[in-house]
């Protein structure tokens, strides 16, 4: 190919047109940096960003903090009211009898019950 053929002066000047765009770019992002409004720019979605990102993980853990808390409040809520169904319905009845015994020191005794303060320790 020759330098005047067609096809030759085609990719010349396509590739003449490159390096004015490239000259181009590197110029407009030259004067860009030294725009202050670019900057701020910059340093406000910056901020922005690292801003959503620290209030979406205050809010993951405090969510996480209030779903622990409910759950240890419904346990705590569901061994209470086993206790005092236990206390009601076992021991108060068998505390009557005179057979058996209510102690916190129930391992190894015979006719002896756990006392209900025992079924949370144990």
């Amino acid at each position: 190919m020759s330098k005047h053929s067609p096809e030759g002066l085609s990719a010349e000047n396509g590739s003449e047109h490159q390096n004015r765009g490239d000259k181009n770019m590197r110029k407009w992002i030259q004067e860009l940096t030294y725009d202050a409004t670019f900057w701020l720019v910059l340093v406000f979605i910056s901020a922005s960003a690292i801003a959503a990102y620290v209030l979406a993980v205050d809010f993951g853990q405090k969510a996480r903090t209030a779903d622990l808390s409910a759950a240890a409040r419904a346990q705590s809520e569901l061994l209470t009211a086993a206790r005092s169904f236990y206390s009601r319905e076992v021991v108060d009845k068998l505390y009557s009898s005179q057979d058996v015994s209510v102690s916190h020191d129930y391992h190894d005794k015979d006719l002896t019950i756990p006392a209900p303060v025992s079924m949370i320790s144990n």
